[in-house]
């Protein structure tokens, strides 16, 4: 399926009925299959969606460049070791699968950058940092007593349509306020 946002012109200049005239809509697959009972997102599965979305945007056939990325991958099996996850515990709580200790304990010491994000769970929406369910500060807590890194980026999820002009704002000092309450240091 493949959907676009009529209200956002992807490719100028082109006429309405080419593929990439209007901005591509992207459904979001990272997260486990509950309906098949399985919640292993594979290797595999990041080639076949770099694929998929390659193809739908560009104008250009990308068919095939699954197999190419899978033989550089297994011609350079040492890279493989620098593939670090990016951990979005605020998907996890989104979809009412918060993730337990094991799940920390085996992320926590690959992590190097983690997003940052809060749900509305009631109303099913991104709101800023600190203003919907998730227990930042004990997960924060949790994670990054397990990282071996010395430092950890992080990303922000900032659109909040509902408070476009103040949720950056309003995140940045959540983040701030949840560091200084778990004695983590930002710079």
């Amino acid at each position: 399926m493949k959907l676009v946002d009529k209200s956002r012109t992807y490719k100028a200049d082109t006429p309405e009925s080419n593929s990439l005239h209007y901005r591509p809509v992207d459904l979001d697959i990272w997260y486990p299959s509950l309906a098949i009972g399985d919640t292993t997102l594979t290797f595999g599965d990041l080639f076949r969606l770099f694929e998929q979305r390659a193809n739908q945007y560009q104008d250009t056939d990308y068919t095939g460049i699954t197999d190419e990325l899978a033989q550089f991958f297994a011609h350079y099996p040492e890279i493989g070791g620098h593939l670090r996850p990016l951990v979005d515990i605020g998907n996890s709580w989104g979809m009412g699968l918060p993730p337990g200790d094991d799940d920390i304990a085996a992320l926590a010491p690959l992590v190097d950058l983690i997003h940052l994000k809060d749900r509305d769970f009631d109303a099913k929406r991104t709101v800023p940092l600190g203003d919907g369910g998730v227990p930042w500060a004990k997960e924060l807590k949790r994670l990054l007593g397990g990282v071996r890194e010395r430092e950890v980026v992080a990303s922000m999820e900032t659109h909040c349509p509902q408070d476009g002009r103040h949720a950056t704002a309003k995140s940045v000092a959540a983040l701030r306020r949840i560091a200084d309450e778990i004695g983590v240091e930002i710079v």
